[in-house]
């Protein structure tokens, strides 16, 4: 079979150079195009699926072309004949010459002109933009012919200054032409070769992806094709882009500077177990993905994937409280150990855990969230301790990150199971709990002491926002940048008179409460700066949700109002009986005895 050829060729003398002593080769089929540097990559990109085997070019463009292509380049020479001929052209005459060209040129000019006891000056530049740059440097240097290639002579005549091409001569070529079918062997040996290693890849079970860094998939297995779906004959095109869930989990990985990743993810209806390591070959990033479907029908946890992790660059910190928050949770992260995040609800404790976990030596591996407010207790049981078809996340073997949000509402009968297992074996997850309330009250209202002590090896507590408005500022100009780069505004910020509205407030649903105002506040906004306008058309809402707030305490007998309103300031309080009392302006002592009756 004949070896076809696609020559990309910088200009249109070297084309009837090589379809001359090609004309008599047999077993190369060659295609001759003109284009120089960047103008012959649309000509290459579709080179394979249009059958080529192999692309002949020279210098630069060869250069360029192999970056871009997965086909064999074989790069035509410039040969010392062909710099030798072109500097006895200009060796006797007066006029100051320069030499300007990639490193293919350059070296061997250098060596034929040291021969030829010829001095001049040799500029060699490494892309096509460098050029003009360089060619301004030797004219104001005195030379007034250039020599180099295409690029070269084309710019030097724009300038209006003269260039001599050096062409590739006979030689040249004729070498070239021999390289393509020693090329061509090799390729074709490494591509029955790997057509024997994909055989052997369409054998295993477990789905086998590649994934470039233009989130094209380059590779994938037969098993992949339930991922992939129905779309298995042109996997291997490299131009089928990867699912957007997989996508997402590899920009995480490339934000977060990861070179591994494991965990769990949603990819469509299926649920997979997942592994990603980050490959370079030649100057190209490349994502090696393995996967395997995990069972239907079952409690299978799904984590977080790295790009919508939270981060310590997501949490203001104005405030001396966050500062020395944020300080104290970085030693914590690298510490390893169970950590117990306590603060009202609102103060996005799952933020400060994800960004504790991307922020530790787990950050590769999974990060599990289990809601023990939200999920029956029944799935809790089931995720955390598995059953006779799968483990539980207590039971994996690699170093995940389990983290337990609202930890106090478990029972008090799986509390004593959780301490157990704890107790019984070093686990390999990392525990982070999260409470609305403070050990001291946590533990008064009954929680497992010996589970808490377990678990809070660590112990942090995020201050309501009412107790740091410093932080505000900051929270918003965060959030002021994420909406411009998401919605192409210009908002340079929120008028004086608007901030001290926003101060006013006591925020009693803390930051989560806080950013849902601003965004909507934010969406509203058309100019330069947030107005009083935008943040009362918002703020009509949240007065309607306060007014809510307070109704509850009006229904029933004056009793049971009363006993209602002391629940609720001795829960704000975190369960402190004597901080509850001084707001109530009642003695400590009348109110236990009101919380009796």
């Amino acid at each position: 079979m004949a070896v076809k050829v696609l020559a990309v060729l910088p200009y249109p003398g070297l084309q009837d150079l090589i379809q001359d002593k090609t004309r008599n080769v047999p077993g190369i089929v060659i295609e001759c195009i003109v284009a120089d540097l960047k103008e012959a990559l649309p000509f290459v990109e579709n080179a394979e699926q249009n059958g080529y085997d192999v692309i002949l070019s020279r210098g630069g463009t060869a250069e360029l072309i192999r970056k871009s292509v997965s086909l064999p380049v074989v790069d035509i020479p410039v040969s010392g004949y062909d710099i030798l001929r072109v500097l006895t052209l200009v060796k006797d005459s007066n006029v100051p010459t320069a030499i300007i060209g990639f490193q293919n040129i350059c070296n061997g000019a250098s060596t034929v002109s040291n021969l030829l006891n010829f001095t001049l000056p040799i500029y060699t530049v490494e892309a096509e933009e460098q050029v003009a740059e360089t060619l301004e440097t030797a004219f104001n240097k005195g030379a007034r012919v250039v020599l180099g290639d295409v690029v070269t002579v084309k710019t030097a005549e724009a300038f209006g200054y003269q260039g001599v091409l050096i062409t590739s001569g006979p030689e040249s070529v004729e070498k070239a032409i021999e390289e393509v079918q020693q090329v061509y062997d090799i390729y074709k040996k490494g591509q029955e070769e790997s057509g024997f290693f994909e055989t052997i890849l369409n054998t295993v079970p477990q789905a086998v992806v590649v994934i470039g860094s233009d989130d094209k998939v380059k590779f994938a297995n037969a098993a992949a094709n339930r991922f992939i779906k129905g779309q298995h004959k042109n996997i291997n095109s490299g131009i089928l882009a990867a699912p957007p869930e997989l996508s997402e989990c590899i920009a995480g990985l490339k934000k977060n500077a990861l070179e591994y990743w494991q965990g769990h993810l949603q990819l469509g209806n299926v649920v997979a177990s997942i592994t990603i390591q980050t490959m370079d070959w030649r100057d190209h990033s490349y994502f090696l993905l393995s996967m395997e479907e995990l069972p239907k029908g079952k409690d299978v946890p799904v984590s977080r994937p790295p790009l919508v992790m939270g981060s310590f660059s997501q949490i203001s910190a104005s405030s001396p409280a966050m500062q020395q928050l944020i300080k104290q949770a970085k030693a914590f992260a690298l510490a390893d150990k169970n950590i117990w995040i306590s603060g009202e609800p609102g103060t996005e404790k799952n933020i400060l855990a994800e960004a504790i976990h991307m922020a530790s030596n787990r950050k590769a591996y999974a990060f599990y969230t289990v809601n023990c407010g939200i999920i029956s207790e029944k799935r809790v049981m089931n995720l955390l301790f598995g059953s006779d078809e799968q483990d539980g996340l207590l039971e994996q073997a690699a170093k995940t990150t389990l983290f337990m949000d609202e930890i106090e509402k478990l029972s008090c009968e799986l509390q004593e199971k959780l301490w157990k297992r704890l107790k019984s074996t070093e686990a390999a997850v990392r525990i982070i709990a999260s409470s609305d309330l403070q050990m001291g009250p946590l533990l008064k209202s009954g929680f497992h002491k010996r589970l808490a002590e377990e678990i809070a090896k660590f112990h942090i507590h995020i201050p309501p926002l009412r107790t740091r408005l410093e932080d505000i500022e900051g929270i918003i100009l965060l959030m002021i940048s994420a909406h411009n780069a998401k919605y192409g505004k210009q908002i340079a910020g929120i008028r004086e008179n608007v901030l001290n509205q926003i101060k006013s407030y006591e925020w009693p649903g803390n930051t989560a409460e806080f950013k849902t105002l601003i965004e909507e506040i934010l969406i509203l906004t058309d100019g330069d700066f947030v107005e009083m306008e935008q943040f009362q058309q918002v703020w009509k809402r949240f007065e309607r949700v306060e007014e809510k707030r307070v109704l509850p305490f009006l229904a029933g007998t004056l009793k049971e109002m009363e006993k209602a309103m002391i629940q609720y300031v001795l829960h704000e309080e975190g369960m402190n009986q004597s901080k509850a009392a001084k707001r109530l302006g009642i003695t400590r002592a009348t109110l236990w005895r009101k919380l009796k009756e």
